[in-house]
């Protein structure tokens, strides 16, 4: 499961981000002024970090898997019969060439 906190901005370093104490040094095991392989947690965030920053005036944030699916599903109803098949067809390419802002739950960016 994931969280997002509205109103927090994305820390510039481990040591700036409000849940490194209580998160970040038991996860990475860096603590003090410790560096961790090539990053200093002092100036920068660790490239694992799992705060992922939303892009500023982002729209509204939904599951594009679900509506690739009744789009599709739509789609395969109308069998390239109509021009409404073909205006399915473009949105689901539209839908799919989209960026990934959150990657999905399960590991996959799809």
């Amino acid at each position: 499961m994931s969280l997002i906190i509205k109103g927090m901005e994305m820390p510039e370093s481990c040591f700036d981000c409000s849940i490194f104490d209580n998160f970040c040094q038991e996860r990475c095991g860096v603590t003090g002024t410790l560096v961790y392989g090539e990053i200093d947690p002092q100036r920068e965030t660790l490239p694992d970090c799992p705060l992922i920053p939303l892009p500023e005036g982002h729209g509204r944030l939904g599951d594009l898997d679900a509506a690739e699916a009744i789009l599709h599903n739509k789609a395969f109803d109308l069998a390239g019969t109509s021009a409404e098949y073909n205006a399915l067809n473009w949105t689901l390419r539209q839908i799919k060439a989209l960026p990934t802002i959150v990657p999905a739950e399960g590991g996959t960016d799809e």
